[in-house]
């Protein structure tokens, strides 16, 4: 009688079970002519519900899980696992252009086996993902982790909004003007004028809400990557993933001293005020906190502010100055924050780093490595260009 499956464990071993390593794997090469040999290898194509997109789950099943033995890195590839499948050897590797299932011989009985191999590899993938869940969050706890850099992406997005926020902003005025001439060309031109001016003021106030996004969003993802650059935090003190979940200001204050920085400290200050006053209400359905969007039902007058005259400005913005940061003011707000993180002895550093769009480690040695190069700009130049090298050798595989 069959055994019932009851754990991860059980279904992982069911699906591997026609599954072996090859302890003895062999190579078979073949004269191309004047002593020039080619290793013969048949890479066996598999339909698109078969191929494997994330190699590293094929690696953790056999080598992680199973204890396969599999060998290294050499030109272009990654790893070799050699395994047999129903007492046929392949070859499951991962090489420059992604996952293959290799075989030295090419018949429609080694495709077919090949594929059947593949359908009990990926139906495993859960399983496997399932079991080594708790070695994952382990590493995680310990910092062993990268992170992505997409400071350009989304300062590209962010300098993209502005600009056309500029744009629009300093039209306004020309277009307002064009309105009042065109009052004697009849009342449709001066409509049409009008109706221009007023699309003016849409566009900007839309470019700027988006502006105000991609700022913050930037500005929290910079201080997470600044972390492992920052003398004098330890990352063992932090649960980055929790960290990670904080707002921005609350980044802010685990990364600068605010009760010594006095210019960390007003540059907080100015830009909480704009969180407060236009990027929080914009962002969250254009309500405003402490009631400050609440029309109360008055009799004799009808719906009036809830807070009276202390009403919030109103959520537009342009250069001529509703409310107390304008567009120039805010982006003079964000100019300083820039300018700040880029000079400041604390960040500079890893401000340079980030800029170079290189992935970023958190894990103790690469923290040591990040901050024993921090004895000059100079000097930290050097040391970006040749991390930025040897990642360039690692994505082309070029061991």
């Amino acid at each position: 009688m069959a055994k019932k499956l009851k754990t991860p464990q059980d279904y992982l071993d069911f699906f591997t079970t026609d599954f072996e390593p090859d302890e003895a794997p062999k190579a078979i090469w073949v004269e191309l002519g004047n002593g020039v040999k080619s290793l013969k290898q048949h890479c066996i194509k598999l339909p698109d519900n078969l191929k494997i997109r994330h190699p590293y789950i094929v690696f953790i099943i056999f080598v992680n899980l199973k204890k396969y033995k599999f060998l290294g890195q050499w030109e272009k590839v990654a790893w070799e696992i050699p395994i047999k499948f129903k007492g046929t050897p392949f070859i499951l590797t991962h090489r420059k252009f992604g996952f293959e299932i290799i075989s030295n011989y090419e018949s429609e009985e080694i495709i077919d086996l090949a594929i059947e191999a593949m359908t009990n590899i990926h139906k495993s993938m859960k399983f496997a993902e399932n079991l080594i869940e708790p070695e994952i969050k382990a590493l995680l706890q310990k910092g062993a982790i990268t992170l992505e850099n997409e400071y350009s992406n989304i300062r590209n997005r962010y300098e993209f909004f502005r600009e056309q926020a500029k744009c629009e902003f300093e039209s306004i005025e020309t277009t307002k003007k064009n309105s009042e001439l065109v009052l004697d060309k009849g009342l449709n031109e001066a409509i049409k004028s009008h109706n221009t001016y007023l699309k003016r003021i849409n566009a900007g106030n839309y470019y700027l809400t988006s502006m105000l996004d991609s700022y913050f969003s930037l500005l929290e993802h910079t201080l997470v990557l600044l972390l492992p650059f920052i003398k004098g935090i330890s990352l063992a003190n932090i649960n980055l993933e929790t960290y990670i979940g904080n707002n921005w200001k609350e980044k802010y204050k685990i990364v600068f001293p605010l009760n010594t920085d006095k210019e960390a400290l007003r540059l907080l200050e100015r830009l909480d005020k704009i969180k407060e006053d236009y990027r929080n209400p914009l962002t969250h359905g254009y309500f405003q906190k402490n009631g400050h969007s609440f029309y109360v039902h008055m009799k004799n007058l009808g719906a009036i502010p809830m807070s009276l005259t202390k009403t919030k400005q109103n959520l537009k913005f342009h250069f001529g100055g509703l409310g107390h940061y304008t567009y120039i003011e805010i982006c003079k707000c964000f100019d300083d924050c820039d300018i700040y993180f880029a000079d400041n002895e604390l960040t500079k550093y890893g401000m340079s780093y980030i800029k170079s769009s290189l992935s970023i480690a958190f894990d103790t040695q690469s923290c040591k490595k990040y901050q024993s190069a921090m004895k000059s700009l100079k000097h930290f130049d050097k040391f970006i260009k040749l991390m930025t090298h040897e990642h360039e050798r690692a994505m082309n595989m070029d061991w």
